[in-house]
């Protein structure tokens, strides 16, 4: 039986009289019901499987009409097509298995070939070429945003189907955390952020100009576990600062002060006595930027 996926739907009165019987015992009688029909039979059958049918033309161009992000190959790995939705208007580092890195500045210059898997970056004038199976993970090259990409980000985010936490950092040094697409928006005139001030801040309006970066709450928790841990085990102990998306940091002063989640990293501010905490700090790990060591002393 052959079928006909197109980019819009078909009415079920206009299908072949085969294909009507076929569904005719399982047919929903709302749009949410033929939703969760084909819900189900895609959990079955799996995307790789959903994508042969009809003409794939059609799947890419229904996923470029998602958003206005510039698309990179639509076959990456799920590793690499992470890291585009996480930082979709930024070049990243990859960080390859021999401890090897490289700069992919922009995902316009990336190729991927699935049957191989290798993926190719176009530099300097000449492709190079690279084994997939070899990045380990990777981490955006954040340069300052200009007031168009800055603009374009935001609108990204308006557009999230989900709420999206991200901090905004400015040319001042200053930081603030916005939670959710209540948190924020966008003047008529492009120009202006308006941050929404809660019970104890006030309302903030940022010009467009004077912010240097958009940075999406989405860190990679295993990493930064990891990281973490080296950080933890060296022995003497060696402090360092935590430091956070919006600028802001905290130090840590003894291995014994730190409890870390999958999410969140829990730090205990030790109070007169080294052995009691006043105080335990609890710090999402999606808001976690680096860990910094301390400056020598002198």
């Amino acid at each position: 039986m052959e079928y006909h996926v197109g980019l819009d739907g078909r009415d079920f009165s206009k299908l072949e009289p085969q294909k009507q019987r076929l569904v005719d015992q399982f047919r929903p009688v709302t749009p949410e019901g033929w939703h969760e029909l084909a819900a189900l039979v895609l959990e079955v059958i799996g995307i790789r499987q959903a994508v042969r049918m009809g003409d794939p033309r059609r799947w890419r161009q229904a996923l470029s009409e998602l958003n206005t992000l510039p698309l990179p190959p639509l076959n990456l790995p799920l590793l690499l097509w992470d890291l585009y939705q996480s930082h979709p208007f930024e070049g990243v580092t990859l960080r390859m298995q021999d401890g090897a890195q490289l700069s992919v500045p922009d995902w316009s210059r990336l190729y991927y070939c699935w049957h191989s898997r290798w993926f190719a970056l176009w530099e300097e004038k000449m492709m190079k070429f690279f084994d997939a199976t070899t990045i380990v993970g990777g981490e955006s090259i954040r340069p300052p945003g200009t007031q168009t990409t800055i603009r374009e980000r935001l609108s990204w985010i308006e557009r999230a189907e989900k709420p999206i936490d991200f901090v905004v950092r400015t040319r001042q040094g200053r930081g603030f955390i916005v939670h959710g697409t209540n948190g924020f928006r966008l003047d008529p005139s492009g120009s202006l952020l308006v941050l929404k001030g809660c019970e104890d801040q006030p309302v903030e309006i940022l010009p467009l100009s004077d912010i240097v970066s958009v940075v999406v709450a989405d860190a990679d928790s295993k990493a930064l576990i990891k990281q973490l841990q080296q950080r933890l085990q060296p022995i003497p102990f060696v402090p360092f600062h935590v430091v956070l998306l919006h600028g802001g940091r905290y130090t840590v002063h003894r291995a014994e002060d730190v409890l870390v989640t999958s999410t969140t990293l829990f730090l205990g501010q030790a109070g007169e006595s080294s052995e009691v905490h006043d105080q335990v700090l609890e710090i999402p790990l999606a808001w976690i930027d680096h860990f910094e060591a301390l400056p020598p002393p002198g």
